[in-house]
């Protein structure tokens, strides 16, 4: 899931919209399924315990922050996405050039969407996470791995 992540999210501002498209289209696929169900009953058994959700677990933002303040980066937390207006628990960092900003909370689609576009239109090439639990901006590998993130 990572590395689709990473190549799906990729985006710059020349390519926005086809990105979104592609990204889109991608995620359909991958997530509508081909197979048909299964109706032999014999082959249908006890389900293996399943997590719900495939989707990575991060660290909270205490972790994230020590880990980021250790690595030499600045570190700002807020309670609200400012610019937006919307409560988020948010992390900011940066460290010449390196950056990251990350927003967790219940956030609604709108507003999920409101920072996916703040980020797209603010920072100079915005990599992209968006899922249930946080979205995030990102410069590099190297600043997700000096935060705890995809380790």
């Amino acid at each position: 899931m990572k590395r689709i992540y990473q190549n799906l999210y990729r985006i710059t501002k020349q390519n926005v919209i086809k990105t979104g498209i592609v990204t889109i289209l991608s995620l359909t696929i991958i997530l509508s399924g081909c197979s048909s169900p299964v109706t032999d009953e014999s082959l249908i058994g006890e389900p293996e315990s399943v997590s719900e959700s495939e989707e990575p677990e991060y660290p909270g933002a205490s972790e994230i922050i020590s880990s980021l303040e250790t690595a030499g980066y600045e570190v700002e937390q807020f309670e609200t996405f400012e610019e937006l207006n919307v409560e988020a628990t948010r992390v900011k960092a940066s460290k010449e050039e390196e950056y990251l900003d990350i927003c967790f909370g219940t956030l609604s689609v709108d507003n999920s969407n409101a920072i996916a576009e703040y980020y797209m239109e603010n920072y100079k090439q915005a990599n992209l996470v968006n899922n249930d639990q946080a979205i995030f901006c990102y410069s590099s590998q190297t600043v997700l791995d000096d935060a705890g993130l995809w380790q």
